[in-house]
């Protein structure tokens, strides 16, 4: 092989793991990371079954601490299901989710994700917010960053970073290798492979990351471990589902390229 040929293949998979890269690491950004984009995410969590109901059970077992002993826990249940339907709650849940995201990428030794149930209740019945009274806000999540596995202001500015310099990255290298290849189909088939590595990377940390969540979290107020857990495993799935559909696209379209570029099929015998 020659070194021009060498250095087109080098080329070809810097571009195909920085393409892989840079296009997860966009999708995180905006998605994640940003707290408009965090705040959507956690809507959309909302809409699960798990997180549903673990958030609706959260929010019963702290509002019925506060009330007197003869209110029924069945209202209750009730007025909360009602409330989590409404307006305001969305309201309070995209305030909550942007201020916990706020205290995650700034890298706070504690974040606390939390709705002002008090706002909320005033506008879904008025009657039990009066006997209530200040119930303040009801906390959902409470997250050590000296617990989690990776820093997640570090996290965050490495996303930011990929973001900016990955599709750039992959551009440049792999109109590189293109214009420098003998062989241009081996540079196709190398930038293949490269995003199909990248792919399957991809995938093996997305469990790793939803298996160390299930690990780290626990029982609430009205949550025993297990209902936590499948309520945070099913959140890490939503949040990270744009990941995962672009290391499936990456894995796909790697993998072709990659048999168009090595296959045996079109070469002349030498």
């Amino acid at each position: 092989m020659s070194g021009r040929q060498a250095l087109a293949l080098l080329l070809a998979v810097v571009a195909g793991l920085g393409a892989v890269a840079g296009a997860s690491a966009w999708w995180m950004r905006d998605a994640v990371v940003s707290r408009d984009g965090f705040a959507d995410r956690a809507a959309v969590a909302l809409e699960q079954e798990a997180v549903r109901d673990a958030v609706e059970r959260e929010i019963v077992a702290q509002v019925r601490d506060r009330l007197p002993a003869q209110v029924p826990r069945a209202r209750v249940r009730d007025v909360v299901r009602r409330a989590v339907d409404g307006g305001a709650f969305d309201v309070a849940l995209a305030s909550g989710a942007a201020e916990f995201n706020d205290a995650l990428v700034r890298g706070a030794p504690t974040s606390t994700f939390e709705i002002d149930m008090g706002r909320v209740l005033d506008q879904t019945d008025p009657e039990l917010a009066a006997l209530v009274g200040d119930v303040g806000r009801a906390r959902i999540a409470r997250v050590h960053a000296g617990d989690l596995p990776v820093n997640p202001k570090r996290a965050a500015d490495l996303v930011r970073g990929l973001a900016a310099v990955g599709p750039p990255l992959a551009f440049f290298a792999l109109a590189g290798a293109l214009a420098v290849a003998r062989d241009r189909r081996a540079a196709v088939g190398a930038f293949g492979l490269a995003a199909l590595v990248a792919s399957l990377l991809l995938f093996a940390g997305l469990a790793a990351g939803r298996a160390a969540v299930r690990d780290e979290v626990r029982g609430g107020t009205g949550l025993s471990t297990a209902q936590a857990r499948d309520a945070a495993a099913a959140a890490w799935s939503e949040a990270t589902g744009g990941v995962r559909t672009v290391a499936i696209a990456g894995g796909a379209g790697g993998l072709l390229l990659a048999v168009a570029g090595f296959g045996p099929w079109g070469r002349r015998r030498r």
